[in-house]
């Protein structure tokens, strides 16, 4: 069985964390300031202003429980719990990149 090349700078620059994290959310991303703004779905939190989004959709951040952030591999791997290798074959199999 031959392993697929699966270029992560690709899957970053074309997968928006606001678009990967549509199924996981229980509040919609609202627009607040320069960004987007819900309850941070990785530890279900209930402030629904703790988990931002940037403006350009390719960063995130949990100000609250999680204290921790970064690009879409980074999101998946912790809503996953699984590798930032794992988070990119699943992004790569669901958007097709």
């Amino acid at each position: 069985m031959q392993r697929q090349r699966i270029d992560m700078a690709h899957i970053k620059a074309t997968v928006l964390v606001a678009v990967a994290i549509e199924g996981y959310l229980k509040h919609p991303l609202k627009r607040e300031g320069a960004g987007y703004a819900t309850s941070c779905p990785i530890h279900n939190g209930n402030n629904k202003r703790a988990f931002r989004v940037s403006v350009d959709g390719r960063a995130w951040y949990c100000h609250g429980a999680c204290k921790r952030g970064g690009n879409v591999l980074d999101l998946i791997a912790a809503l996953e719990q699984c590798s930032i290798v794992q988070a990119a074959v699943l992004l790569s199999e669901k958007w097709g990149v």
